[in-house]
């Protein structure tokens, strides 16, 4: 006891030690408790309130799938319903908001607070299938509406056609999408069945910018699918086979026949139009002899000399970038400068351009060129009270080729007095070597009459400046694109012509679009001089030309100034000799031709005319100027012309248009068939025109061709369709056509109205009664073939986009 008692008088701060320590501890373990404490009972708050806001979410959405559904059920014909959506302004304390979307390509509703950082999604089931949703509305709005919308509608067709369908490799297919129908605006996508595609918007202004073209890189059956839709999102699809063969390898003859019903879906009482879609199809290399007319028009539209820039017609066309070659440097201007002079000059005279920008504008170019105080020639630009601050120099070579010594000198104080210039203080020399850096192109151009080269900027307005070199070495130029020039020549000389593309801007690049121009009239003469180099030793080859005479041009001067022979180099030599002038009656020249072929075609060739032209006739043969009069009299001749038979063959008219205001409509009515048009764009094309004529002219895909359409009862038909003979066999209605011949890569197509009778899924023809009967090629020794046209089925429905839209 004694021992404890002089232990704990000899240490008394130790019992005060181990009660702060105590206290300490139970400060902090009552703080983590208290902490334990909130944190939990926190836990237990959020979470019942987040599992009422994902009710209430729910709840509200559900409420809006079923008045929806409520809509759809009560929805009229036509017309709209408006119905409110009641839900609370909060839900939790948090605002939210209803909106229609789409999550993974099905459409839901979604409510989300992005306060809470919450989000419901609610199925709405097979509703958007025949409704389509759109819309949002915010719980703090005053009245939530859904409005229910629905009018007629013309659901879209896709008809695709393909020519050729069998084609061998590398050689294109024109893909057509034309026939396809759809209410307002339309699109379509080719699939073309080897991972290659093509999308864009259908102009019904212009179809035939959506004709597209494609080719195969091997052999084989491709299947082709086209899609089309509309804006509210409905679609259609139609497929069609191609057929792929390797090069050089022969095809029969063969007849592709098929049937379409546009639209595929209609309202009762609509009519519906009918196609029926002929075309031949085959590869033969063994040419049939053929005696050809060319029927040249050299009319005073024709030349350039006469009819200005619309007399030239477009041989060859390229693209490019221009890119300025520069030199750049900076000068520092302050407060001492009360003017500022900028030389620039070059020590062999090559042309340059200066450019200066100050610290608060853009560049600008020198006001004067070759001032007479400048040693050499250059530009100078000045400006009084300069803005204080770096300016930018630029110098630009503006010469096609080669370099030239630089010197740029800065003054400042420098000022004039009337023309004349008193120097200032130099304040900055620079001395440099620069290149020149234009874009290059060669055009290889024939002796022509007339060539025009012109440098276009696109998709912008930076100055380009062209220079020509002929083939004799001359260099012309420069030609500014601002100005609208460009370097022509007459008699042009054969041989390479080099485009030099300068650009004249001190910063950036420009694209261009660098096009040479001939004269229609040159450019028929060697359409129908490169279709002679096609021609064997027993074809025949004859040209007439139609044009003006007299000093007003409207004495018609139509010409037969080559009879058929086989003698090519003499067609040729009547060729060249051709001058454009005066008035274009066409109508005569067709008359002629024809008479010609049907007077010395040689038995068994087949008979063709070739009409180059711009297509805009304005006298008759007899001298009348009536543009109306003209135009019905190439018509008329036209007609009589594909109605004549030449040893039992009808002549053929191919039309080759020439300039941007070719008359291509009348063109193609004039020609055989639409098909039988081309619009001669370049030299290249030139080429592959009458590839494509001598082609089609090789070989029959058929002759002896009927066409029988069986009409149901199910439709009425609306009108008689042209040229087709009617009777009606056990109350049915019967169409039928009767055609000589079809040829390689010609079309045969008609189409007309009918009406469906009753509501529902119809069909329009009746299989097996409906078809196409020829006698197929070689023509002799065998049987008639049948193709049976399909029945393409019509659903009558009524047809009516349904909308909501959530406000």
């Amino acid at each position: 006891m004694k021992k404890r008692s002089q232990s704990s008088s000899r240490n008394p701060e130790k019992g005060v030690s181990f009660l702060v320590e105590y206290l300490i501890l139970s400060v902090i373990l009552m703080i983590f408790f208290s902490f334990i404490a909130l944190e939990f009972n926190d836990l237990l708050g959020k979470a019942p309130v987040s599992t009422a806001m994902d009710n209430q979410f729910q709840d509200v959405g559900n409420q809006i799938a079923v008045k929806l559904t409520d809509i759809s059920l009560i929805a009229p014909e036509n017309g709209y319903v408006r119905a409110k959506v009641f839900m609370p302004y909060t839900v939790g304390d948090y605002d939210f908001k209803a909106e229609f979307t789409q999550v993974s390509g099905e459409y839901v509703i979604k409510i989300s607070s992005e306060r809470a950082g919450k989000s419901e999604y609610i199925p709405i089931n097979n509703i958007a299938l025949k409704v389509l949703p759109a819309g949002s509305t915010f719980s703090i709005t005053p009245v939530h509406i859904i409005e229910y919308t629905k009018y007629s509608h013309l659901m879209p067709t896709a008809v695709a056609l393909a020519y050729p369908t069998t084609v061998e490799v590398g050689s294109n297919v024109t893909f057509d999408m034309t026939l396809s129908t759809g209410e307002g605006d339309l699109w379509f996508r080719w699939d073309f069945g080897d991972g290659s595609s093509y999308e864009s918007k259908y102009d019904p202004n212009n179809p035939s910018q959506s004709l597209v073209e494609h080719s195969y890189s091997s052999d084989g059956t491709y299947t082709a699918t086209l899609t089309v839709w509309d804006s509210y999102g409905y679609s259609d699809s139609s497929t069609i086979n191609i057929t792929v063969i390797p090069q050089s390898q022969e095809l029969n003859p063969y007849l592709f026949a098929t049937k379409y019903v546009i639209p595929g879906i209609t309202e009762p009482g609509n009519p519906v139009q009918i196609v029926i879609y002929l075309r031949g199809g085959g590869i033969i290399e063994q040419a049939r002899n053929v005696s050809v007319m060319h029927v040249i028009d050299v009319s005073g539209s024709m030349d350039p000399d006469y009819y200005g820039i619309n007399g030239y017609t477009l041989y060859n066309s390229t693209t490019g970038t221009a890119t300025p070659s520069k030199w750049e440097n900076y000068v520092n201007v302050d407060s001492s400068f009360s003017s500022l002079t900028v030389k620039a000059y070059t020590s062999s005279g090559k042309d340059i351009d200066l450019w200066v920008k100050s610290p608060d504008g853009d560049f600008a170019r020198a006001q004067y060129i070759n001032p007479y105080f400048l040693p050499n020639y250059g530009e100078v630009y000045f400006v009084q009270n300069p803005v204080e601050g770096n300016w930018t120099i630029s110098v630009v070579a503006d010469y096609p080729t080669g370099s030239d010594t630089v010197t740029v000198e800065v003054e400042k104080d420098g000022y004039f007095w009337w023309w004349w210039y008193y120097p200032g203080t130099q304040v900055a020399s620079w001395t440099f070597t620069l290149d020149a850096n234009a874009s290059i192109t060669t055009f290889e151009i024939p002796a022509v009459e007339n060539l025009k080269i012109e440098a276009t900027p696109v998709n912008g307005t930076k100055e380009l400046h062209l220079w020509v070199q002929e083939p004799g070495g001359a260099l012309r130029g420069p030609y500014s694109s601002s100005s609208g020039e460009y370097y022509t020549d007459t008699n042009a000389a054969s041989g390479t012509y080099t485009a030099y593309v300068v650009a004249d801007f001190p910063y950036g690049t420009q694209d261009y679009y660098l096009t040479a121009d001939i004269a229609k009239i040159d450019a028929a003469k060697i359409t129908a001089k490169t279709f002679n180099g096609f021609l064997r030793t027993s074809d025949q080859v004859g040209v007439v030309s139609f044009g003006g005479a007299g000093s007003s041009g409207r004495t018609p001067r139509v010409t037969l100034d080559q009879y058929l022979t086989n003698n090519t180099d003499q067609a040729n030599t009547s060729i060249d000799g051709l001058y454009a002038y005066g008035g274009t009656p066409l109508g005569g020249g067709i008359k002629m031709a024809r008479e010609e072929l049907v007077a010395n075609t040689t038995p068994g060739n087949i008979p063709v005319m070739i009409i180059l032209s711009d297509g805009n006739p304005t006298i008759t043969s007899n001298g009348v100027a009536s543009e109306t009069l003209a135009i019905q009299e190439a018509l008329n001749e036209a007609e009589i012309t594909k109605q004549t038979q030449v040893n039992n063959e009808s002549i053929l008219i191919y039309t080759i248009g020439f300039g941007s205001d070719a008359n291509a409509t009348l063109l193609q009515q004039i020609a055989t068939s639409p098909d039988y048009y081309f619009f001669a764009a370049t030299s290249e094309e030139l080429q592959n025109i009458y590839e494509q004529i001598a082609k089609e002219l090789k070989e029959k895909a058929a002759v002896n061709v009927t066409i029988t359409d069986v009409l149901t009862s199910n439709v009425t038909l609306s009108q008689p369709p042209p040229g087709a003979n009617i009777s009606i066999s056990g109350g049915l209605t019967v169409l039928q056509w009767n055609l000589t011949s079809i040829r390689i890569n010609e079309t045969w197509t008609t189409s007309f109205e009918v009406v469906p009778s009753r509501e529902g899924l119809i069909q329009t023809n009746v299989f097996g009664l409906s078809n196409v009967t020829y006698l197929p090629w070689p023509f002799t020794g065998v049987n008639v073939t049948t193709i049976d046209l399909p029945v393409p089925e019509l659903n009558v429905t009524r047809i009516s986009p349904e909308k909501v839209v959530l406000k």
